[in-house]
């Protein structure tokens, strides 16, 4: 599991695919979220991170997959 500090960009080593999750420490209690990634047929449920549990939508960073070093990438994290 990966650290990093506010306003840091994000470069996570991970496989191309629809969705990624997310699992983010929220004090006492362990939250997890969805990313579904935009295709050009979902715009309507894509480039957010979505609360799996009451369905929220949480505003996404900039996010985009780096096919060259097969990486996701997160800006001002």
């Amino acid at each position: 599991m990966s650290q990093y500090v506010p306003g840091d960009t994000a470069v996570i080593k991970l496989p191309q695919v629809a969705k990624y999750r997310r699992l983010v420490n929220e004090g006492d209690l362990t939250v997890e979220y969805i990313f579904r990634v935009c295709n050009g047929k979902n715009k309507k449920i894509c480039g957010f991170w979505e609360n799996t549990k009451n369905k929220t939508k949480v505003t996404a960073l900039p996010t985009n997959y780096n096919k060259n070093k097969k990486a996701l990438v997160v800006k001002n994290v």
